[in-house]
C-alpha cells in the first residue's frame, strides 16, 4: 500500500514538473499550466497526509485513553445514557452470566440506577483460551506465556467498547486475571474480579481493582478446620500445576501443620491437560499407589473437567477415600462428567442455603432460567451487578474512579446474597465459606447440597 501511494506521488511531482517547464519554455503565463500545477500539488499534499496518517500514527498513550474514557463516561451519565458494564466468564465454569442478567433485568425493571439502564455486554473466555498457542501451552508445556496473552486479548476485547467502563467477572486463575488487570489499569476502567482468590493480583493492582472473594489464606483455613473436624490424619495432594494452585498449597501445608495434619505426597498435573496419554498413565499410577496406602483423604485442586476425570480414574481403580475440593468444582462441566463417581465429594463454597435472601434469589432464578442450575458463580454473578449499580448510585457518576472510592469509602459494607462485602486494600474482608456436598436429590438429579452452614 505505501509504496502504491508513493508511485502515485512521483507521478504527480513528474506532472508538475512537466508543466513547470512548458511556462518557463514559453516564459508565457500559461493558466492551464497553473490549474495542472496547484491541482497536482493538493493531490501530492493529500496522499503524503494519507500515507503519514498510515504509517506515522503513534498510538495513544494509557494516559490519553483513560482520559479518553473519563470524558465519554462523564457524558454519557450526564445526557442520561445506558450504562454499560461488560461481563468476562466462560460458561463452561458456571451460571455467572446469567446470575448478572437477572440482577440487571431487576434493576432495569426498578427504574435503573438513577434512571439510567444497565446494559451487559458479554465477552465469552473460551475462544480466548482455545487459542492455538494456549492449546500447545497445556500440550507441551512451552508457550508459558500463552495464558497471560490470552488475558490480555481478553481484556482489550472488554476495553473494545469505549462507552464500557467497568468489568466484572473473569473465571481463570492469576496467569488471565492479572495480565487482564494491568490492562484494564491502563484503559481507566475498574475491574470488580468474581472468579479468583489469588490475592497477589491485588499487590500490582491500584484502587480500580477489587477482588469480591475472600483471599487464598481464609480457604486454606478453612478446609484445614474441616479436615480436621473430619478426623483426616493423612491427606494426599492433587493439583494442576499453576503459580495459584502452588501458592494455596504453601499455605495449606501451613494450615494442615497447624493442626497436626500430615501430607503423604502430592501429585502435580499440566493445566487442563485431558488428552495426553503419558499424563494419564502418571496420574493413573500415582492414584492406584493410594488404594493400599494410609491416607485418609485427597486434596483436589484443579478445573472442573480435570478434576472430573481424576475422580472418574480413581474410582475405577478402586481408590476409595473421600475427597474434598475448592468451588471451582461448583460447574455444570463437572457434575456432567464426573457422574455417580463424584458423589459426596466436599467443596469448600461462599453458596450458604440458609440466608433468606440466597432463598428468594433461587425461586427469581429458577423462574427465569427453569433449565439452568442455580450455583455459586450465579450468585457472585448477581452480587457484581447488583454491587456496582450501588456504587455508581452512591457516587452518582459512572466515571471509574469515583465509583472505586464509593466502594472503598461511601459504601463502607455492602450486603449480598453471599454476605457482607467491605472492602481494605482491594480484597473483601467478610465473607466466609461453608462446606457443600454432592448428591442426588429426591429426583436423581445430581447437586451440591450445603452440609455446614456455620460462618
Amino acid at each position: 500500500m505505501k509504496h502504491f501511494f508513493s508511485r502515485l506521488i512521483l507521478s504527480a511531482i513528474a506532472l508538475a514538473r512537466g508543466c513547470g517547464y512548458r511556462c518557463t519554455a514559453t516564459r508565457k503565463p500559461d493558466g492551464e499550466a497553473f490549474r495542472l500545477i496547484f491541482q497536482t500539488a493538493c493531490v501530492a499534499l493529500w496522499l503524503l497526509t494519507i500515507v503519514g496518517g498510515l504509517t506515522g500514527c503513534t498510538p495513544p498513550s494509557a494516559e490519553a485513553k483513560r482520559a479518553a474514557r473519563h470524558d465519554l463516561a462523564t457524558k454519557n451519565y450526564q445526557e442520561g445514557n445506558d450504562i454499560s458494564l461488560a461481563v468476562v466468564w466462560n460458561t463452561a465454569n458456571g451460571e455467572f452470566f446469567s446470575g448478572a442478567q437477572l440482577a440487571a433485568e431487576e434493576i432495569n425493571a426498578e427504574g435503573g440506577v438513577e434512571g439510567r439502564r444497565i446494559r451487559l455486554d458479554f465477552i465469552d473466555e473460551a475462544p480466548f483460551l482455545q487459542h492455538k498457542s494456549v492449546e500447545r501451552s497445556r500440550a507441551e508445556g512451552r508457550y508459558r506465556n500463552a495464558r497471560q496473552e490470552a488475558g490480555v486479548n481478553i481484556a482489550r476485547a472488554a476495553a473494545a467498547n469505549p462507552n464500557v467502563t467497568a468489568v466484572i467477572g473473569h473465571t481463570n486463575s492469576a496467569e488471565t486475571t492479572f495480565p487482564a488487570m494491568l490492562t484494564y489499569q491502563d484503559n481507566g476502567i475498574l475491574f470488580l474480579s468474581g472468579g479468583t482468590t489469588d490475592s497477589r493480583i491485588m499487590w500490582s493492582g491500584k484502587n480500580l481493582f477489587f477482588q469480591l472473594r475472600p483471599q487464598d489464606e481464609v480457604l486454606a483455613k478453612k478446609m484445614a478446620v474441616e479436615m480436621k473436624k473430619r478426623r483426616w490424619d493423612t491427606i494426599y495432594l492433587v493439583y494442576e500445576d499453576t503459580g495459584h494452585n502452588e501458592h494455596l498449597v504453601e499455605l495449606l501445608k501451613a494450615e494442615c501443620a497447624n493442626s497436626g495434619i500430615r501430607f503423604a505426597g502430592s501429585l502435580s498435573i499440566m493445566p487442563d491437560l485431558e488428552d495426553d496419554s503419558a499424563g494419564a498413565y502418571r496420574i493413573q499410577n500415582s492414584m492406584a499407589n493410594l488404594r493400599d496406602d494410609d491416607v485418609n483423604a485427597i486434596v483436589l485442586l484443579t478445573q472442573p473437567a480435570q478434576g472430573a476425570e481424576i475422580m472418574r480414574q480413581s474410582r475405577t481403580l478402586g481408590v476409595l477415600q473421600p475427597f474434598i475440593g475448592t468451588d471451582a468444582l461448583d460447574s455444570p462441566a463437572f457434575v456432567r462428567k464426573v457422574g455417580d463417581s463424584g458423589v459426596d465429594v466436599l467443596i469448600t463454597s461462599l453458596y450458604h442455603t440458609n440466608s433468606y435472601l440466597v432463598r428468594r434469589f433461587v425461586e427469581s432464578f429458577q423462574k427465569r432460567f427453569p433449565d439452568a442450575v442455580v450455583d455459586e458463580a450465579a450468585l457472585i454473578g448477581y452480587d457484581s451487578v447488583r454491587l456496582y449499580a450501588e456504587g455508581v448510585a452512591s457516587a452518582d457518576a459512572t466515571d471509574p474512579h469515583l465509583v472505586a472510592n464509593a466502594l472503598h469509602y461511601k459504601l463502607p459494607i455492602w450486603y449480598g446474597l453471599l454476605g457482607s462485602y467491605s472492602f481494605k486494600d482491594a480484597h473483601t474482608l467478610n465473607l466466609k465459606y461453608s462446606i457443600r456436598q454432592l448428591v442426588r436429590n429426591k429426583k436423581g438429579r445430581l447437586e451440591f447440597i450445603s452440609v455446614d452452614d456455620s460462618f
